[in-house]
């Protein structure tokens, strides 16, 4: 898959250990930035350590679903203006597509994707939704997506359990490979229609998570050359070590952060000039 279906669409898994582009490794300092507000107790650890023991001995995807939601990411009431639909197919109008490969990218369907709602005045006002429709000249609904209307998602989440049935994080990651290069699609295009305007470009990068049980691996994404999309991993975490927990947990909350300040900021600036 990683070799027909993904590099013959221009989407490539890179070393963990390449070097990255200045503008990406430069943003992953903002995401290992340490948090001031309080992170989990001694008593929540170690209530963290004894259910993961739990699901140690046996595990499916929803249990592992169930436990990440309830330590490592916020519900959709602390993310606002943010939406995150699960399991929702991407537009297949965002999933790249080589017209002289025979093969095709699998439609992305992230287990968890954080993005913008759609609803007027939730993320965007009025006129900010009515410049999403004039991005593309024959899609107006090009910024969309996913069907319930998730506008510009930055980061993606699939979830496997350790021992499961439903495959491991191999899958995952070239679930996440699929997944972001349908991210960077709509904020591509967004770009595409600042260059009429001499404008600055919004910083176009997006965040996968590739999960179980026992490991979260941390992937960053970009693209280079209008054509070729990257995906690298830039940290993994044993969820069984505490350090290596609480600093999952704050990297999602710094990642968390960026979407909902400074990235939608940036983009609802662009959108007022387009």
């Amino acid at each position: 898959y990683r070799q027909n279906n993904l590099a013959l669409n221009n989407i490539y898994i890179q070393p963990s250990a390449a070097p990255l582009p200045d503008v990406v490794s430069s943003h992953m300092d903002t995401v290992r930035a340490k948090r001031d507000s309080p992170g989990l107790s001694s008593d929540e650890m170690n209530q963290v350590v004894g259910h993961l023991d739990l699901l140690a001995e046996g595990c499916d995807e929803d249990d592992v679903v169930t436990f990440l939601n309830d330590t490592i990411f916020p519900n959709s009431k602390l993310t606002r203006p943010m939406d995150l639909p699960s399991s929702a197919l991407m537009s297949q109008h965002l999933v790249p597509s080589n017209p002289v490969s025979p093969y095709r990218v699998t439609q992305p369907e992230p287990d968890r994707l954080y993005g913008y709602s759609g609803n007027p005045n939730a993320a965007f006002t009025q006129p900010q939704l009515l410049a999403q429709a004039t991005l593309h000249p024959k899609i107006p609904h090009h910024s969309a997506a996913t069907s319930q209307g998730l506008r510009f998602p930055f980061f993606a989440i699939e979830f496997k359990a350790a021992g499961g049935t439903r495959g491991d994080l191999w899958v995952a990651t070239n679930q996440c490979a699929g997944a972001s290069a349908a991210c960077l699609n709509a904020v591509e295009q967004l770009n595409t229609s600042l260059r009429e305007y001499s404008a600055q470009s919004v910083d176009n990068l997006a965040y996968c998570i590739a999960i179980d049980n026992n490991v979260a691996q941390l992937y960053i994404s970009w693209k280079e050359g209008n054509l070729n999309y990257y995906l690298q991993r830039v940290d993994a975490f044993l969820l069984s070590s505490p350090e290596h927990f609480k600093n999952f947990r704050n990297h999602v909350r710094n990642i968390l952060d960026w979407g909902k300040d400074g990235r939608l900021t940036r983009i609802g600036d662009a959108l007022d000039i387009i």
